[in-house]
């Protein structure tokens, strides 16, 4: 006998592609899906990656200021360091020489505009107890020209800036010379 095919040749064609269809439909949804959740994916990735980068980046301005600030420490430091050895070597009767071996940095920045003719260094025991006016006992006057006043201020400006002088003051100027071209100066150093 033979066997009898009811369904009929469309209807069966209608089926497979009602079932392709369904295929490729969940396909679709599955890669839709599937992109979806990689975008989500890389969004919080992106998202991991940005806040670690600002960490780094506020971590690193964080070491730049601390950088900045160390240095600036270290500056100071060691003008404290050149003040307390300078104290140091006067209270225990430093030489004049040492005492002039600032000044000596000084003269060399100003290349002969400036020159010393004399000086007087006072330096009496200092009180190390009194901590509120330790250099009130030390002072050198000296007594130089200059050949004008611009020279002179310069000269006065690198003065104080040295670490080891705690102040400068200017006593006396005059003119002198050949048409008032150099100036005589006094000045004490404390």
């Amino acid at each position: 006998m033979r066997e009898m095919d009811l369904i009929p040749e469309d209807y069966r064609r209608h089926l497979s592609t009602r079932r392709m269809l369904i295929g490729f439909g969940v396909l679709y949804a599955l890669i839709a899906v599937a992109l979806i959740a990689g975008k989500v994916f890389q969004d919080l990735r992106i998202s991991t990656i940005k806040q670690q980068i600002e960490t780094l980046e506020q971590q690193q301005g964080m070491i730049v200021d601390q950088r900045k600030m160390i240095d600036q420490l270290r500056l100071k430091k060691s003008a404290v360091e050149n003040q307390l050895d300078f104290v140091k070597m006067i209270q225990h009767g430093g030489s004049a020489g040492q005492v002039f071996l600032v000044f000596d940095r000084v003269l060399q920045q100003q290349r002969n505009k400036v020159w010393l003719q004399a000086w007087q260094y006072t330096a009496a025991n200092l009180d190390v107890a009194r901590k509120d006016d330790q250099h009130a006992n030390m002072s050198v006057i000296i007594r130089g020209q200059a050949i004008d006043h611009e020279a002179l201020s310069s000269f006065v400006e690198s003065l104080i800036s040295q670490p080891e002088i705690t102040d400068v003051q200017l006593k006396n100027t005059t003119k002198s010379g050949a048409e008032n071209s150099t100036v005589m100066f006094e000045m004490e150093i404390i």
